[in-house]
């Protein structure tokens, strides 16, 4: 897999930190409305927003769909309110339609 660094600001001043390629999936129904169908992605980002952000550069609109609806497992686990979950290197996240109970 690819990957870039990137430059951030730790405690003990900047700190230069892989960036990867982590691989991607929506469902079924987001693939056809703003990836041509294709469900698999690969995409750079250290955290759930930073994948969000470049899909939507990529899909434009598919960050509203991801954000209003979905859960998100990072490689198996499910999380709630990803927005700042950390995705490891070679990572699998998958964005999961939130169910409705009553």
């Amino acid at each position: 897999m690819s990957g870039t660094t990137q430059d951030v600001t730790g405690p003990a001043g900047p700190v230069t930190s892989r960036v990867s390629e982590a691989r991607v999936l929506v469902t079924p129904a987001i693939a056809r409305a703003f990836c041509g169908g294709m469900i698999e992605h690969l995409v750079e980002g250290r955290e759930i927003r930073h994948l969000v952000r470049a899909l939507d550069a990529r899909f434009p609109g598919i960050a509203a769909r991801l954000e209003e609806g979905c859960a998100v497992a990072i490689d198996g686990v499910i999380h709630q309110n990803a927005w700042f979950e950390i995705v490891p290197p070679g990572g699998e996240v998958c964005f999961i339609p939130a169910i409705e109970g009553g």
